[in-house]
């Protein structure tokens, strides 16, 4: 029963975000996972890997699948996400981690670039 209460919390709590807060959960999860894949290579826990080098690749699907076309960035974020994806597969693939490394960066600053823009959206309204 306690594991319902947290999970229902959870779940409310996310619900409560507005779309930007959201966003930046996902990016927070998916620069966590990258850099416990990375952790976990180098550990030799190839189980624990994979886990996190999947919820990355589906984070970034799944950011790729809800872009709106009607914005002329949603192209150029889709080609970030699907290159994101093909060096996480990459890594899989390969298991050089190198792959995940080189994209973490970018990551982190296309996240601090979303949280900026909605911090000035919201300083902008008030």
């Amino acid at each position: 029963m306690p594991n319902s209460q947290i999970e229902q919390y959870k779940i409310q709590a996310v619900e409560s975000m507005t779309d930007g807060e959201r966003l930046i959960l996902l990016f927070d999860t998916a620069i966590k996972n990258l850099k416990a894949a990375v952790i976990m290579l180098d550990s030799k826990d190839i189980e624990n890997f994979t886990a996190c080098i999947s919820k990355s690749r589906n984070i970034f699907f799944h950011l790729e699948t809800v872009l709106d076309p009607d914005y002329s960035l949603s192209e150029d974020l889709a080609a970030c996400y699907a290159f994101f994806r093909r060096q996480i597969s990459q890594c899989a693939r390969t298991r050089d981690k190198q792959h995940i490394e080189v994209i973490i960066p970018q990551v982190e600053s296309l996240r601090d670039g979303f949280e900026e823009a909605m911090h000035s959206a919201v300083r902008g309204n008030g």
